[in-house]
């Protein structure tokens, strides 16, 4: 027989996949959120729809010090109004701790995986932003966060999903 409501449950459906692989190097040395150059945008094609925001950034943080650590952030932008995702508010979320004070290096690929469900209102053709910005902890110990440093690469992958 035919399942009727097969035509009818839209919902989940994955419509649309966008990608984008940035090799750019960028270095980091302010304490405050910097654009890394790891972005990418998607037009959705229905109103209402989710967007399931997949990815990773190559990173890597230093200092002279017992700790390095950075933060690393989502950027949503939908008609020039901005809101961050996945930010550490109180503490870093890349770094480590060695018992000594000489200069070290902390080297990952960080995971950028999150389900951007506060879009009901949006309407079909609204062209979604998506970034990554980065800081440093502390500032004066030579302190820094490099993205795709040495010939690594980030990327984001967005797909749209339907109400």
């Amino acid at each position: 027989g035919t399942l009727s409501f097969v035509d009818s449950a839209v919902g989940g459906k994955v419509l649309q996949v966008v990608n984008a692989l940035t090799s750019t190097a960028t270095t980091i040395t302010s304490n405050s959120f910097t654009d890394t150059g790891v972005t990418d945008s998607i037009t959705t094609s229905a109103a209402n729809s989710t967007i399931l925001v997949l990815g990773s950034v190559a990173y890597d943080t230093a200092r002279d010090d017992h700790y390095c650590g950075a933060r690393i952030r989502i950027v949503r932008t939908i008609g020039g109004s901005d809101s961050a995702f996945m930010e550490s508010s109180s503490d870093k979320n890349v770094g480590a701790y060695i018992s000594s004070s000489s200069h070290f290096r902390v080297y990952g690929q960080y995971p950028l995986n999150f389900h951007d469900s506060g879009l009901s209102s949006v309407a079909a053709g609204t062209t979604i932003s998506y970034k990554v910005q980065a800081r440093v902890e502390n500032t004066g110990g030579n302190d820094d966060v490099r993205i795709n440093n040495g010939s690594k690469f980030s990327t984001l992958i967005l797909l749209e999903i339907a109400a």
